[in-house]
Parts: structure tokens; C-alpha cells; sequence
């Protein structure tokens, strides 16, 4: 199973799971779910936004997505945009 995420001030993605998990928490440890786990990293940019916003890209065999909505880009586009966008697979249909 593939778990994706940003690591946090918690620290690895990995290791916020093992803790969630623990006895005082979960009644069963991670490593006993009977499940392969894969912890995949998301890059994460923080966009324009009041409130705030996100843009994410998950690049997985070869193959990338980008999943960057809701930014509000004024008179120009959001800078941090455009490199995160550079280079996605586009789909066969748009």
C-alpha cells in the first residue's frame, strides 16, 4: 500500500506512522497491519492563496502528476508554478 505525504515537523513520513501506531494509540503495530507499506514522498509548494494553498507533484515509473489548483496568480502567474508544473505527463485526453 503507498502512503504519500510531506514529512513533517513530526519527522519521516515513515516514522509518524510507526508512532500513531503504538500500543497507547493502536491496538496493532505497524508491522503487523499484514499490508507492505511504501512511503512515498510528495513534493510540496505552498501557492498564493488567502488562507493558504497547495501544489503537488507525484512522479511514480517514469510518469508525473501535478495537482496544483485553487492559487490566485494577480496580473501574473505564481512563479513557484511554473517549475513545479515543467515536464508533467499529459493525458492521452485534456
Amino acid at each position: 500500500m503507498a502512503i504519500c505525504g510531506v514529512d513533517g515537523a513530526g519527522g519521516k513520513l515513515k516514522r509518524v506512522f510507526e508512532a500513531q501506531m503504538q500500543s497507547e494509540f493502536f491496538p496493532v503495530p505497524l508491522e503487523n497491519i499484514g499490508v507492505t507499506f511504501r512511503f512515498q514522498h510528495l513534493d510540496l509548494t505552498d501557492y498564493t492563496h488567502p488562507g493558504g494553498a497547495y501544489g503537488y507533484r507525484i512522479s511514480e515509473r517514469g510518469k508525473t502528476l501535478v495537482y496544483c489548483t485553487d492559487t490566485e496568480h494577480g496580473d501574473t502567474i505564481d512563479p513557484d508554478v511554473v517549475p513545479l508544473s515543467r515536464n508533467w505527463d499529459r493525458p492521452a485526453r485534456l
